[in-house]
């Protein structure tokens, strides 16, 4: 049974995306838009329904180059993605933007995440495998993620289009019930979950049941898409 407290004083969220826009993304243009779109949307009604809580989004993009196509903004400053803002390309630098994400979010936020006022949650969207990082190792990121991990104050999601996502993430230390599969078609399904993953977060901050060792962030309805 989840206790509640009434002092708890972490009222911000980020939610981070992290999106593979490799050549092999090729085709998906429209739906990654259009769901990162529905996010903004499904995160404003958020901010609505919790005025005394704080949600940011951003969105990094990743082929063999690491694009941040959003900065971590409060979520009533952000206007919809354009549809030609995602153009598939290159490489997979999965790593990269992993570790290139964490160090943008910490140098900005670092001490709010320390000070417990601020918690992150990054979702990782990708359908293949790491080919082309120049900076970070697995032993590298998968380090990050634990230390990040083990504070509560972060969750990592993976989430596999077409592909086992499973091998990968537990290199990455991502803990198995914050991993999905999906296939590409369902992209638009799978859009619905993580709103209603990010809803589920939002209000477990609400009714005080945000537990220092952070919540599954998906539930057990949408292990299969």
């Amino acid at each position: 049974m989840e206790t509640t407290d009434n002092n708890f004083t972490n009222k911000t969220t980020l939610y981070h995306f992290i999106i593979d826009r490799s050549s092999s993304m090729r085709g998906m243009e429209n739906m990654v838009v259009g769901g990162y779109n529905e996010h903004i949307s499904g995160v404003k009604n958020l901010q609505a329904t919790y005025p005394d809580q704080k949600f940011l989004m951003s969105l990094t993009v990743f082929d063999h180059e690491i694009s941040t196509l959003v900065h971590p903004s409060p979520i009533e400053a952000l206007q919809e993605l354009p549809a030609d803002a995602f153009t598939p390309r290159g490489s997979t630098a999965l790593l990269d933007a992993i570790g290139k994400s964490i160090h943008l979010i910490e140098s900005e936020f670092a001490k709010a995440i320390q000070n417990d006022e601020m918690s992150v949650v990054t979702i990782i969207i990708t359908d293949g495998e790491e080919n082309c990082s120049q900076f970070f190792s697995y032993e590298a990121i998968a380090k990050q993620i634990k230390e990040r991990d083990e504070t509560g104050k972060w969750t990592f999601s993976f989430i596999g289009c077409d592909f086992d996502a499973l091998n990968i993430s537990e290199r990455l230390n991502i803990r198995r019930e914050n991993v999905r599969n999906f296939e590409k078609r369902n992209y638009g399904i799978m859009s619905g979950f993580m709103d209603d993953s990010m809803a589920r977060y939002a209000e477990s901050k609400s009714n005080g049941s945000f537990k220092k060792r952070v919540l599954n962030f998906f539930s057990d309805e949408d292990s299969k898409f």
